[in-house]
């Protein structure tokens, strides 16, 4: 059953199809049973309030995630900033070394965010450069 999560247009047709015959099968038992329709009305209004209360929850509980998605986002761009700034205190020989590899951290970062990164190339160990000694 998950593969059909994997395929959004024949989900999305597969609910449409699903949707419309139980539309069809609520026309017939409409027509059907006309005596029982302020039961049917009732039913109805009771579903729309119960959808509405679930809206009305839901879009409280949601924002504060995205207030917070903000906040680390702010957060790690002052974090960079100030390795910034420090790197550019260093002595030479480490300043370049550490300002290269932020700039290549800034880089794949801002890859990532764009969605330009696949999962494989996340889970590709870096080269790490041997040192001598």
């Amino acid at each position: 059953m998950l593969w059909l999560i994997d395929h959004p247009w024949l989900f999305f047709v597969i609910l449409l199809l699903g949707l419309l015959f139980c539309v069809n099968l609520g026309f017939h038992f409409r027509r059907r049973d006309e005596q029982n329709l302020s039961h049917i009305e009732s039913a109805r209004d009771g579903l729309n309030v119960l959808l509405s209360l679930l809206l009305g929850f839901m879009l409280p509980m949601a924002h504060p995630h995205y207030d917070q998605r903000k906040e680390l986002i702010v957060d790690e761009a002052n974090a960079i900033s100030t390795a910034h700034l420090r790197a550019q205190m260093l002595p030479e020989p480490f300043r370049g070394k550490i300002l290269g590899e932020l700039r290549e951290y800034l880089n794949s970062r801002t890859d990532f965010g764009r969605g330009d990164l696949d999962e494989s190339t996340l889970r590709a160990p870096s080269p790490v450069p041997s040192t001598p000694g």
